[in-house]
């Protein structure tokens, strides 16, 4: 899943399922492995289970699969709003 704003900077706020709200707090600097100097966006959040806050960084095009659980109830592959079953 790839989200992005319009111009991306601190205080862009994504809501991902219409229910978990990211909201960008800081743009630092970072260097990739190839060497080369990039920004980063460190996004906050809050644990989908139980509410604490949570950190993810990205680059600045774009959140990408961010962490939606705190290390205590991480969960890969699990989804957080699981599709509801269809009614016949």
């Amino acid at each position: 899943m790839r989200i992005a704003c319009d111009g991306i900077s601190v205080g862009c706020e994504v809501w991902l399922g219409g229910r978990q709200r990211y909201v960008a707090i800081a743009l630092i600097d970072a260097w990739r492995t190839d060497g080369q100097r990039t920004k980063l966006l460190i996004w906050e959040s809050r644990c989908a289970e139980c509410g604490l806050p949570i950190f993810s960084a990205s680059s600045t095009s774009g959140l990408h699969s961010p962490n939606r659980r705190c290390e205590q109830h991480r969960a890969p592959g699990r989804p957080v709003f699981p599709k509801r079953r269809r009614k016949v």
